[in-house]
Parts: structure tokens; C-alpha cells; sequence
């Protein structure tokens, strides 16, 4: 008895021994860091098992965002009394971000293993506000400037050009974003975008590619990129105020010998918060007034003024200048007896900016009968900031002449046609003169159940006649109808790009996706990515789809327009995720359909 005791407790000495080798640590890159700053938070586990253990799973981290993790791992050998012993170590690298300045807490991790808890100490960090990185070493290759301070912020910071900081209400405000730095950037992605929570947003400028220009400030040369431009319109009153933007920036530092090419570093930098106070509109605005701010110019032009009963022409308003086109209106055309105005086809070309630009208005309509008509002017008024007054324009009048034709103009979709009937002027002579008794037609079966299908049929195609007038003037309907044909017509351009590892699969996919979209909600084509997300989700769209179709929006702009955001192995992916969007939105129905 006393042996097997003996031996049980030689085995559990023998497993705890074993286990006991485990050696389990975590620690930080460093205490105290700047809000904008990234901090390496290490757990480090030795011993001969240490590569037996899985990634560690850490609890939700309050304050903080985790950014990734990253693993490295090595051996050693020992000989000893002529026995050879291996110690493994391994360390994973995990990439935190801090959500707020203060002393913030990143708690103690526990592992288990072999029956076994290995717990590490909590770490107190102090999040200041900035940047507490220091700065790199600068490097040799196409270094702009040899005098740097051992402060990053001063070496590579982000600068904001905003063309007014208190405007006025629905004004256009254009704010650019713009690196500068001392150090030789290799690469750079954007971090997070501002929110512009309060504002109508544009995106005016995104860089395809890095395009370092060179420039000196404050006696100073810097390296500079232009990274974003945006044109933005606030929608509220008051005091408003908009995030940073951020940025991940992978620099080079300089090498240390000939015989090494230095070492890259990520970083990411921020913008400062932007703080605009936006002033409300003077009083006495005009009836007509529809938010519009800037500097206008309206014209008018009508295709024809001589016409028939039946024949159409295209009536057209262009709004030009400086200002929120995208988000204004013209006063609607009133009802003209005997003239059909369809539903307006507007465009909106925008130069070089969100900025300037034109909306043109198109009416295509429709002489129904002869007589003379006239198409009364239109007034349109905006807001000019610089003078700070209300202005009207006015469109021109026009007069029709509209004469007789050979056409019929009919609404809807029935037609007429003239039947004749054509026969001989002499009858047959009947020779049999046997008489037969006559039943009269009335009295029959037949007859009658003839007659009750014609009352049934009358109202059924009563209403198969107005619907399908309905369908005819239904401009949403006819969008939906050719929704699948203009997705089909661009997946299969996009799917000959991914063939070939074209870059065109992203522009083809996006395009496909939205004007299937616009059409499918009924919601003007060129609507932003907001708009139609906004909307599949208020007319019932699954939620995981919607985020999947955001998904693939985000991934079409990053590879069309972010540097780096373009890869051919990727192209493989996105196009088996844009099929089973394609897949999944053909099985979805809206609400109310």
C-alpha cells in the first residue's frame, strides 16, 4: 500500500514539476501614451510547453481598442549531465488603441493550462492628450529637412484648411486635410473618417495614389500629402463640431549600418477637432425659398414651340454657380390643361469640386390637344452669403402653338382602329321553302350563360385596363422592371475584370450595385451610399445583408481610390461576396410588394 502511495505521489510531483516550468508575463511598450498613439501590450510565455498553448483570449478591454495581434516565438538548448533540455518561448504582440485620455486599466490575463491558472498583473496606463511617441531617427533617402525636434507632433502632424468656420446654415464649406512630414513615409490607409454628425457630407477628393509634394513652413521643409477634401453643409444652427480624421502612416527609419535598410514604423496621427459656429438665415425669406445657398444662375430653353396633337418636346431648367446643388429644389411646374408634363429627368455635373457645378432639369411633355398654351416663367431664389441677402431669379416664358395632327393623342394604353365590313350587294336565293319551328334565342341556356360571363368579364377588364394605364405612367414600376437588366448588364462586366485581375471589376460592381439599388427603392440614381443604406434598411432589408452591402461599398472606394487599397488576390473574395449579395437580394422582397 505504502508503494503505491509512494508511487502516486511521485507522479503528482512529477506533473506539477512539469507544469511549474510555464512562466507566464505580460508588459507594455510603455506607461504613459498619447491618445493617438498606438501601445504594444505583450504576453510572454516560457518553458518547454509554451508552444502547446493557443493564442490568449482577452477580455473585453474597457477604454481600449484592439487593433490586432501579432505572434514570434524562439528556442534554446541546453546540455545537461549529458542531457539535452529546450525552452520554448513565445510572444504575442497585441495592438491597442486608447478610446479616452485618463488612467486607464488593462486587467490581468489568466491561462490554463494542465489543470494550471497563470495569471498576469493588471497595468495602469496614463492616456494624455496628442501624441507621445518620440520621434524616429531621420531617415537619409530623400530627407527633407536635417534639424528635427525629439517631438513626433512637430515632425508629422496633419493640417486643416477650412474655407469658413462660420457659415451660414446649408452653406458650402470646403475642408481639406493635408500631411506634413520630416520623414520618409512609405505608406499610409485611413484610420477612421469623421463622423460630420450635423453636416450633409461630399467627398470632393480622395488620392488614387501617394503624391508627396514638397513645401517649407515656418521656415521649415516638409514633405507633404493632400489626403482628403471634403464639402460639407451644415444642417443645423449653433455650435457643431467634427471628429479628427486619422490616419495609419508607416515610416522609415534610418538604418543604423551599411549593411541594414533601417526599419518601418507604423504610426497614426490625427487631426485636430474642428469647432464651427453656424449662423441661422436672415428673416424674411420668400415663399419660394428651398434652402438654396450660394451664387446662382437659372436658364430655361423649350425644344420646340410649333407643334401637332400628339407630338412632344423637352422643356429644360439649368441652375449654375457656386453652392448646394446637390440639395436644393425648383419650384414645381404648375398644371397646364391640356399639356402632360412626365416626370422630370435630373442630372447634376459637378467640376472640379461639390462645390460648383449645374443641375439641369429636363420635363419631357406631351400636346394632348390643339390650341395655343403658355408656359408660365419660374422663380427660383437662394441666399447669397457674401451679401447676405435674399435673391430671385426668374426662368423665361414661353407661348406653344399646337395645330391639329394625324395623330389622336389617347391616354393610356388602349387603341382604336376602324373596322369595316365588306360584302356582296346580292344575296343568295334560298330555295327551300320547307318551314321550320323557330325557338326564339332568348329561351335558350346558352344565351343566358353567354350573357353572365359578359357581366363577369366587364368589371375584370375594367380594372386589367386601368392597371396596366397605371403601369404605363408608373416611372418607379418601369425603374424596377430594368433593375435586373442593368445588373445583369454590369455583373457581367464585372465578372470579365475578374478574370483578369482588373481593377474595373470594383467601378463595374459598385456602379451595378447602386443603380440596382436606386431603382429597386425608388430613389433617385446618384443618391449617396447613406441614402440607399438608409433606405433598404427602413423598407425591411435583412439586417446582415445591408451590412454586407456596406461592406462591399467600403471595399469598392478603398480599392478605386485609397493608396495600397488595391490587391489582385482580393479580387478573387470580393467577387464570390458580390454573387452572394446578388444571390441574396434576388430572394429578398421589399415591404409592401
Amino acid at each position: 500500500m505504502n508503494k503505491y502511495l509512494a508511487l502516486l505521489i511521485f507522479l503528482l510531483v512529477a506533473i506539477y514539476a512539469s507544469a511549474a516550468d510555464l512562466q507566464v508575463t505580460a508588459y507594455v511598450n510603455r506607461t504613459t501614451v498619447g491618445i493617438n498613439d498606438n501601445i504594444q501590450y505583450t504576453i510572454e510565455i516560457s518553458g518547454s510547453d509554451a508552444d502547446k498553448i493557443g493564442t490568449p483570449n482577452l477580455p473585453k478591454l474597457n477604454g481600449f481598442d484592439n487593433l490586432g495581434v501579432s505572434t514570434s516565438s524562439s528556442s534554446s538548448y541546453t546540455l545537461v549531465n549529458g542531457n539535452f533540455e529546450s525552452s520554448v518561448t513565445k510572444k504575442y504582440l497585441y495592438s491597442l488603441r486608447a478610446k479616452r485620455i485618463g488612467k486607464i486599466s488593462i486587467p490581468s490575463i489568466t491561462i490554463k493550462y494542465k489543470n494550471h491558472s497563470y495569471k498576469t498583473d493588471a497595468i495602469n496606463l496614463n492616456v494624455v492628450q496628442g501624441s507621445n511617441e518620440p520621434a524616429p531617427s531621420q531617415g537619409r533617402i530623400n530627407s527633407p529637412s536635417k534639424s528635427t525636434s525629439g517631438k513626433m507632433s512637430d515632425n508629422m502632424f496633419i493640417d486643416i484648411d477650412i474655407s469658413d468656420q462660420s457659415p451660414y446654415q446649408n452653406e458650402a464649406v470646403e475642408v481639406t486635410y493635408t500631411l506634413y512630414s520630416k520623414y520618409n513615409v512609405t505608406s499610409l490607409s485611413f484610420n477612421e473618417e469623421p463622423s460630420f454628425i450635423g453636416f450633409w457630407k461630399e467627398d470632393v477628393f480622395t488620392p488614387k495614389r501617394m503624391d508627396v509634394q514638397r513645401t517649407t513652413r515656418n521656415g521649415e521643409i516638409f514633405n507633404t500629402m493632400k489626403l482628403k477634401t471634403y464639402a460639407i453643409f451644415p444642417s443645423q444652427s449653433g455650435s457643431i463640431s467634427v471628429d479628427p480624421l486619422k490616419v495609419d502612416v508607416d515610416t522609415r527609419t534610418e538604418s543604423r549600418s551599411i549593411w541594414s535598410f533601417g526599419n518601418t514604423k507604423k504610426y497614426t496621427i490625427a487631426s485636430n477637432k474642428i469647432n464651427f459656429n453656424v449662423k441661422e438665415l436672415p428673416a424674411g425669406a420668400p415663399a419660394n425659398f428651398t434652402n438654396a445657398i450660394g451664387n446662382f444662375h437659372l436658364n430655361s430653353s423649350i425644344s420646340e414651340t410649333n407643334l401637332k396633337v400628339g407630338d412632344s418636346f423637352t422643356y429644360t431648367l439649368e441652375i449654375s454657380g457656386r453652392g448646394n446643388l446637390s440639395n436644393i429644389d425648383i419650384a414645381t411646374l404648375p398644371e397646364i390643361n391640356h399639356l402632360r408634363f412626365l416626370d422630370p429627368e435630373t442630372s447634376t455635373d459637378i467640376n472640379s469640386t461639390k462645390i460648383n457645378g449645374k443641375k439641369v432639369i429636363r420635363y419631357l411633355v406631351v400636346a394632348q390637344e390643339p390650341g395655343t398654351f403658355t408656359i408660365p416663367s419660374l422663380t427660383f431664389t437662394y441666399f447669397d452669403p457674401d451679401n447676405r441677402k435674399y435673391i430671385t431669379l426668374r426662368s423665361d416664358k414661353y407661348t406653344l402653338k399646337v395645330k391639329e395632327g394625324d395623330n389622336i393623342y389617347i391616354p393610356g394604353t388602349t387603341s382604336q382602329a376602324s373596322v369595316h365590313l365588306e360584302g356582296s350587294d346580292i344575296g343568295f336565293i334560298i330555295e327551300n321553302r320547307e318551314m321550320k319551328s323557330f325557338k326564339p334565342w332568348f329561351d335558350s341556356i346558352l344565351y343566358w350563360l353567354i350573357l353572365f360571363f359578359i357581366f363577369i368579364s366587364l368589371p375584370i377588364a375594367s380594372m386589367l385596363m386601368k392597371r396596366q394605364t397605371q403601369i404605363a405612367g408608373d416611372l418607379d414600376y418601369q425603374r424596377q422592371k430594368r433593375a435586373n437588366r442593368v445588373l445583369k448588364k454590369y455583373l457581367k462586366l464585372a465578372s470579365q475584370y475578374h478574370k483578369s485581375s482588373n481593377p474595373g471589376f470594383y467601378s463595374a460592381a459598385q456602379s451595378g450595385l447602386e443603380n440596382y439599388l436606386t431603382d429597386k427603392l425608388k430613389i433617385a440614381r446618384g443618391s449617396r451610399k447613406e441614402q440607399i443604406i438608409a433606405q433598404a434598411t427602413h423598407l425591411g432589408y435583412p439586417v446582415e445583408l445591408v451590412e454586407r452591402i456596406n461592406l462591399m461599398f467600403n471595399r469598392c472606394n478603398e480599392a478605386r481610390f485609397m493608396p495600397g487599397g488595391f490587391s489582385q488576390e482580393n479580387i478573387q473574395t470580393d467577387f464570390i461576396a458580390l454573387r452572394n449579395i446578388v444571390a441574396d437580394l434576388a430572394k429578398t422582397r421589399i415591404k409592401g410588394k
